[in-house]
This record gives C-alpha cells, structure tokens and sequence, in this order.
C-alpha cells in the first residue's frame, strides 16, 4: 500500500507540473506511453489514474502500451514532434541523460519543490 500511495504522489505530481507549465484546457488528455506488462503494476496506473481522474474531472489520462523493442524505435521521434507523451517509462543512463542534455526533458526540480512547499509530496 506504501508503494502504491508512493507512486499516486508521482504520478499526482508529475501530471500537476504538466498543468503549472502549460495551460490547462477543458477536455485535457495525458499521454504516458509505457513497456510495462505486468498486470499488477498496470492494475496500480490504472487505479492511480482513475484517482487522478476523478479529482480532476477535464483531464483524461491514457495509459498507452508499446512493446519494449517498438518503445525504444519511437520514443526519439515523438520527443521531437507536436506527439510526444507527457509522461513516458524511461530508463536511467545514456539515454536519459542525452535527452535531458538536449532539451527534450522537463526539469522538475522547481515544480517538485513548489509541491513539497505545499505540501503535496510530504512522505
């Protein structure tokens, strides 16, 4: 249960940044394109979600699927077109530190701490 409340701020967070960063319009979709197979954690994204959902009723979250091999070959055109997910499975090293060196990532040390000092993301 620790985890899925840890994840729920996460997501929670992740997805407010899009919206402090961006004007949020009525009827809004978040994108997060994953690999992940695993029923239980997709049981817990989609939980989250319908949580996320519920709070705030214009923004529709769509957990998009692709297959590990197909996430890998899309993922660098969609982080450079009108088409890039908000939020997106991502894994740590040279890949993500290239993409963070070139812009295509968002910092989120700012909306973190503007969190944190509301208190949304007190553990």
């Amino acid at each position: 249960m620790l985890r899925n409340h840890k994840l729920s701020k996460v997501f929670s967070a992740t997805a407010i940044s899009l919206f402090l960063s961006s004007t949020a319009f009525a009827d809004t979709t978040v994108r997060m394109m994953h690999i992940e197979t695993d029923p239980n954690v997709l049981g817990v994204w989609e939980e989250i979600a319908k949580d996320f959902e519920a709070k705030n009723p214009d923004i529709k979250v769509n957990l998009e699927f692709l297959e590990n091999e197909a996430f890998k070959a899309k993922l660098p055109t969609l982080l450079q077109s009108q088409q890039k997910p908000d939020l997106f499975y991502s894994w740590g090293g040279g890949n993500f530190q290239v993409r963070a060196e070139s812009g295509l990532l968002e910092d989120m040390e700012a909306t973190q701490q503007l969190l944190i000092k509301n208190s949304l993301l007190r553990a």
